[in-house]
């Protein structure tokens, strides 16, 4: 309820408006269930369930320190099974060797489901806190601050990328356990969080606007891609069908062809062109779909809202708009192989630049 109402305030009502209050609410009921060091399969969800609410509520206030608390509840639970691992059969064990009897033991107990959530959850908790980090270096902007010192400022840092390194790796162990056993709990676990960690580095790849920020955009949003196409390959009927996916991997693909172009070669120019025109199928197919019920909508009832962000909302109509609007040749020319002449990597920006004017896109 506190995710749905919070979807719907605006900016301004944040912290004094309903959601606020249901955020209060739910956190307080949570303290009184939660179980320390419990990892049935009751006490793990209910653990996970609290984290979530305390990261949703950094994110809505937006406060660094209720996410970053989400991210402890989270670790406690892997701790906690890592503890049970020890104590059972990994006493003497490396790290590695209690990890793999972690996973050995959890299929044994049917507890691999619980894991996978706990680690999927710990990685989506840290993206978050990156997130949050990352406005908040924004939003501290000086007066008279000059190009320089601004790229210093925003310039990512160690704890940044360890931070990000470790979310990564939290989500990649769960993933694999989610994706193992597909056969025994169904596709739509590995669908469901695979569709919300492509959610959440989508988030994260559009706060790195730098030029210095480029490598690391074009790793995120790659990232992005490769766990929507992985999703596809669990469910493709479904996702080929789901506007919302449509709409997330367009927006991915069209961020990563936008950073591509920003480097110098014609590789990297090719390369947007082909990222372009591949934005522009997603997004199309999300036009045509956007009357149709979203499957997402099923997978992620219970996930942190998946509202549109204003950039989703202007890229899903990308192909409607320009086919209005003198875009429409330009997009074309854009995507264009180049027939007849070359076109330099300067000129493909400057009618990038042309067709996000034409639709409302800021660069």
């Amino acid at each position: 309820m506190a995710l749905e109402e919070a979807s719907a305030e605006l900016y301004s009502q944040h912290a004094v408006g309903m959601a606020k209050q249901l955020f209060d609410l739910a956190i307080e009921g949570f303290e009184h269930l939660k179980e320390e060091a419990a990892v049935d399969a009751w006490a793990v969800e209910t653990r996970c369930a609290y984290g979530t609410c305390l990261v949703e509520f950094g994110r809505y206030l937006p406060v660094q320190e209720s996410a970053k608390e989400g991210v402890e509840v989270f670790q406690g639970v892997v701790d906690d099974f890592a503890k049970k691992a020890r104590g059972e059969r990994g006493r003497g064990k490396s790290a590695s060797e209690v990890e793999a009897i972690m996973s050995e033991q959890s299929s044994e107990l049917d507890e691999a489901v619980e894991l996978a959530r706990a680690l999927v959850g710990l990685g989506k908790a840290k993206l978050v806190v990156v997130q949050l980090q990352r406005k908040a270096a924004q939003e501290q902007e000086p007066e008279d601050e000059d190009e320089e010192e601004g790229r210093v400022r925003l310039k990512i840092t160690k704890e940044e990328k360890k931070l990000y390194n470790e979310a990564l790796e939290a989500v990649e162990k769960g993933l694999a356990i989610l994706n193992s056993r597909n056969a025994e709990c169904g596709a739509s676990a590995f669908v469901r969080e695979s569709i919300l960690v492509a959610k959440e580095l989508h988030s994260y790849g559009t706060l790195l606007d730098q030029p210095n920020h480029r490598d690391h955009a074009l790793e995120i949003f790659s990232r992005a891609i490769a766990q929507l196409a992985a999703a596809h390959v669990a469910d493709p009927k479904s996702l080929d069908n789901d506007n919302f996916v449509q709409r997330l991997w367009g927006a991915c693909l069209y961020n990563r062809a936008r950073s591509m172009a920003e480097g110098e070669g014609e590789q990297n120019t090719n390369e947007a062109k082909t990222l372009l025109q591949q934005a522009i199928d997603r997004l199309s197919a999300a036009r045509k779909l956007a009357d149709s019920t979203s499957v997402s909508s099923e997978l992620l009832a219970t996930a942190p809202a998946t509202e549109s962000t204003i950039e989703l909302e202007l890229l899903s109509t990308f192909s409607h708009l320009a086919r209005y609007h003198a875009a429409w040749p330009i997009l074309h020319l854009t995507i264009d192989s180049g027939r007849g002449r070359g076109r330099s990597t300067e000129c493909f920006r400057y009618r990038c630049r042309a067709i996000e004017t034409c639709i409302g896109i800021r660069s």
